[in-house]
């Protein structure tokens, strides 16, 4: 168990840091859909819930009943995949303003919110032409939308290089120095007055 734990901290030492805040929150949110995915598919499995991600994505632009071919699952997927991202980079600019101390909690926040607007306000407002009927699949969605918040969270947190989250700007002294002054009064030298007799 000791040994397990040492190789994650050795590996996780190994791995870069992103210094670009974009780049990190686009990754770190694909990142954060791999549970959310993970959770969805076992979900669906088990008859928990009625769709899974691909198909309510690609409802966006295919009737219900051509959301289960494979080409038309894989693009709502791929849309997917892109929410997540987009959320990452979210969390990433929340974390930065708000800084990284207590990051799993702020990032299930932006997840929910997440879930409010495009699962919860999408639907209402007919975004996807797939219902959800069951309760189960909103209280799934629930509980997937708080794993990806927390996880992307974690990963922006850990994947971050230290001058992301650094806040404190190098103040420029843009005061005007005085110039010395390269002209010099002329002195009057006093030379022995010259007396013809």
């Amino acid at each position: 168990m000791f040994q397990t734990v040492k190789f994650f901290i050795n590996f996780s030492n190994k791995i870069p840091r992103i210094k670009d805040s974009a780049v990190l929150g686009l990754v770190c949110g694909l990142i954060g859909t791999i549970p959310m995915d993970i959770i969805d598919f076992a979900f669906w499995m088990f008859g928990k819930h009625e769709m899974l991600y691909g198909h309510l994505a690609g409802s966006m632009i295919f009737r219900p009943i051509r959301t289960h071919r494979r080409e038309n699952f894989i693009i709502g997927h791929v849309m997917h995949l892109l929410t997540g991202s987009g959320l990452g980079y979210l969390i990433t600019g929340f974390l930065k303003k708000t800084g990284k101390d207590h990051h799993l909690i702020k990032g299930s926040f932006i997840g929910m919110l997440g879930w409010m607007t495009l699962y919860e306000f999408g639907q209402r407002v007919k975004w996807f032409t797939l219902k959800a009927r069951k309760s189960s699949t909103f209280y799934t969605a629930f509980f997937m939308n708080l794993i990806y918040g927390m996880t992307t969270a974690q990963a922006i947190v850990s994947l971050a290089h230290p001058s992301v989250f650094d806040n404190k700007k190098i103040k420029q002294n843009t005061s005007i120095q005085p110039v010395s002054n390269f002209y010099t009064d002329s002195q009057t030298i006093d030379t022995p007055a010259e007396y013809t007799i």
